[in-house]
């Protein structure tokens, strides 16, 4: 068992091999890493051109139709936003690496319970945004085969000014003096907006991941911890009663009196159990207090980390994306079957998302929640004044919140951030079908 999992790094070579993510000094010749660099270079200005193109699409013809145009903004942001991301991605990724081993040298199992417990939690979060993703990628790819409705033809005729037979393209895109229509042509298009959408879809899931695979572990962390902050001021036994003494917390090793006897034959048994009775309590105490810090130090490069990933490209957008996707759902009532479920699958996987990032902040929160009731739990009041001294300090620490914030701190995400967002979604949509019947 060891932190981080070794699968965390194959989808790593996967997208290293497609250009989107540049593994530093990954192969042995220096030359080989040039030719990776410049195809990464290659493969991101070509997202660039496909983000104008998208974009000039809907500056350029969708913006006649209030509908349309919202529903195209709604695609637009989303794929300009999260090709950011993940370009934001590849530039920082030595402080993934940084943060892989900052993982390696804080974490460590003491009970194997909570480590499976929490690994299987990951797990479950994983399987749900591969399915959104998956659902998200074929439901696009499959729209153009679907006779589209009246509405949509009419649009295609007086908004982007096709001609027949309408041929349509999972994404549309401002392409001048090129005829769609041909079928080579559109093949060709087709396929790279199939390959491209692959790639994209693959690294938002690896994006995605990096906010669960630290902050789920890093719970469980705190969680083991708050078993040892319980046990401050009492005895501690072993599961047959013996009186134990606990000599790394962090690996959970505990030595009984009788084998500490024993490592001391020098000293008569009496002397070296007053002295043990003596010194343990602050020397427990103080484990738990370094344990406590080197949690709350990678806590805290967590939330730089998250941060400097999501700060403005990717708040911002996330909560325009969250008003705009719940516009959509109001407004599909029109479209095909496969563009509704489209549609729904991106509602879906924008709120999810977003309640997913506002869950890790709480879970953050938590982290300190759970050490200000683990301190409550324990017996302090039996210990030495200098030592409740110490835990005071760690109490104070625990009780500042810990959600993640961003811009500055300007943007706090806790559920009650939440709930104004889609407050404030619901009105826009209601200002918005107003607009519209008048």
């Amino acid at each position: 068992m060891k932190f981080p999992s070794p699968d965390s790094f194959k989808s790593f070579i996967i997208l290293h091999y497609a250009g989107l993510y540049s593994l530093p000094n990954h192969h042995r010749q220096h030359w080989l890493n040039i030719v990776q660099f410049c195809y990464s270079c290659f493969a991101y200005i070509c997202m660039g051109l496909f983000s104008i193109s998208i974009t000039l699409n809907v500056f350029i013809y969708a913006i006649h139709d209030t509908a349309e145009f919202l529903q195209r903004l709604f695609e637009m942001i989303g794929i300009v936003a999260y090709t950011t991301q993940i370009f934001i991605t590849n530039i920082r990724l030595t402080r993934v690496f940084n943060m892989y081993a900052l993982m390696g040298r804080t974490f460590t199992i003491s009970d194997v319970s909570i480590y499976e417990k929490h690994k299987a939690k990951e797990s479950r979060i994983m399987k749900c945004i591969l399915c959104l993703c998956v659902g998200m990628w074929v439901t696009l790819l499959a729209q153009p085969f679907v006779d589209p409705p009246e509405r949509v033809l009419v649009l295609m005729k007086s908004v982007y000014h096709a001609k027949p037979p309408y041929r349509r393209l999972p994404v549309l895109l401002w392409l001048p003096f090129i005829d769609i229509n041909d079928w080579t042509v559109y093949s060709i298009l087709y396929m790279l907006e199939a390959f491209a959408s692959t790639l994209f879809f693959s690294a938002l899931y690896q994006v995605v991941k990096f906010e669960v695979m630290f902050s789920t572990p890093l719970a469980g962390q705190f969680e083991m911890l708050s078993q040892f902050i319980t046990m401050i001021g009492g005895q501690h036994q072993n599961s047959v009663g013996q009186r134990i003494y606990y000599t790394d917390i962090r690996h959970n090793i505990s030595w009984t009196e009788s084998q500490l006897a024993t490592w001391d034959r020098t000293k008569p048994y009496g002397n070296l159990r007053k002295e043990m009775m003596k010194t343990y309590e602050v020397e427990f105490v103080r484990q738990v207090i370094r344990r406590h810090q080197e949690l709350v130090h990678f806590k805290n490069e967590y939330q730089k980390f998250i941060a400097s990933l999501l700060d403005v490209f990717g708040i911002c957008p996330t909560l325009l994306m969250t008003i705009l996707s719940v516009y959509q759902i109001a407004y599909m009532e029109h479209l095909p079957i496969t563009q509704r479920v489209t549609i729904l699958i991106e509602f879906i996987f924008i709120n999810v998302g977003y309640l997913h990032l506002t869950l890790e902040s709480e879970k953050l929160d938590d982290c300190n929640r759970r050490v200000v009731q683990s301190l409550i739990a324990s017996e302090w009041y039996r210990c030495s004044p200098d030592t409740r001294r110490c835990l005071l300090m760690t109490l104070r620490q625990a009780q500042m919140p810990g959600h993640l914030r961003f811009m500055c701190g300007l943007v706090r995400l806790d559920l009650g951030f939440m709930i104004n967002v889609l407050r404030f979604s619901l009105t826009f949509v209601n200002f918005v079908m107003i607009t519209l019947s008048g």
